[in-house]
């Protein structure tokens, strides 16, 4: 998805993100217990894949205007489960020990997870047809 931006500045911008979220992943490795759900880290996790995933849709819809493009429902898939789970795993350190909150849990993250996987294979099944329809006209010359 970064060769596919086109502004400089938007993509040093991830590269920032991707980096700090690199650092971010190998802290939380080393110093948590591996045993334990730790919804802090997940949270902190979740806002930067949200930053870099609303970095691409804002630089594909405003350059491009083309909502068949997969890269943003592939995208926008990502946004609406982390978006969407963001708090849910917030309150989860606190409250996964009642089992009222360990059902509501396990029913709002496979709805957000069947979402996102729906909006993730319409990116790709329009990723698919792109490429279908490009080997056919190779075929043909």
């Amino acid at each position: 998805m970064y060769l596919n931006l086109a502004s400089k500045n938007l993509k040093r911008l991830l590269i920032l993100f991707a980096f700090i979220f690199a650092i971010f992943i190998i802290y939380d490795l080393i110093f948590s217990e591996l045993n334990q759900f730790d919804s802090i880290p997940i949270a902190v996790e979740s806002i930067f894949i949200l930053i870099g995933s609303v970095v691409i849709l804002y630089e594909k819809i405003i350059v491009e205007e083309n909502i068949l493009n997969p890269i943003i429902w592939i995208t926008s898939g990502f946004v609406l489960f982390f978006a969407g789970t963001f708090f849910l795993f917030m309150l989860s350190r606190a409250n996964f020990q009642e089992d009222s909150f360990s059902i509501t849990y396990s029913y709002v993250l496979s709805s957000f997870k069947i979402i996102s996987l729906i909006l993730i294979s319409i990116g790709l099944s329009y990723e698919l047809k792109v490429n279908l329809s490009y080997y056919t006209k190779l075929q043909k010359i």
